[in-house]
């Protein structure tokens, strides 16, 4: 039985509130409102079937959440990733998000249809935050035809740029 005031509605308002891309109502059922698919659902079948993060998954939600108080974290956001995975700024370069402990700007806590649990494909969570216009005008990309993590490791490297 769900927590008192942890409706459906209570629940997705909480979760649209916290992270972008939370599927809507009938994105989660399979139904569409119309004959016609959605963009979103168009493009949703053409994604492998999602990845659950293993605590998502066993509904282990007490590993990252205080359940009694609104579904607020155990840990801090910075902080909640390095309780479970042990990632190590060894590197020279580390990228901003990484180093801040910003994990969730690129990372869905729950689940994915993208590898390693990213909000979006690789080429669009890095596009959230680098210009694809700019870094065209960059003689390295003129040819790139692979995703960003092809030549750059997008926590950290001893490289300058991040490079491998």
């Amino acid at each position: 039985m769900p927590a008192p005031g942890c409706g459906a509605q209570t629940r997705r308002k909480v979760l649209t509130t916290l992270f972008d891309g939370v599927p809507s109502p009938q994105e989660e059922t399979g139904a569409e409102s119309s004959a016609t698919p959605s963009r979103a659902a168009a493009a949703k079948q053409s994604l492998p079937a999602p990845t659950e993060h293993e605590p998502y998954r066993a509904k282990s939600c007490g590993e990252c959440h205080v359940v009694a108080a609104a579904n607020g974290l155990v840990a801090p956001k910075t902080e909640i990733c390095l309780r479970c995975h042990d990632f190590k700024p060894d590197k020279k370069y580390l990228h901003p998000p990484f180093e801040s402990g910003e994990c969730l700007e690129c990372h869905d806590p729950h689940s994915s249809r993208y590898p390693r649990l990213l909000r979006a494909a690789v080429e669009g969570v890095c596009g959230g935050c680098h210009d694809a216009e700019t870094l065209a005008g960059v003689a390295a990309h003129k040819d790139t035809r692979g995703a960003c993590t092809s030549c750059h490791d997008p926590h950290g490297s001893d490289k300058e740029h991040f490079l491998k």
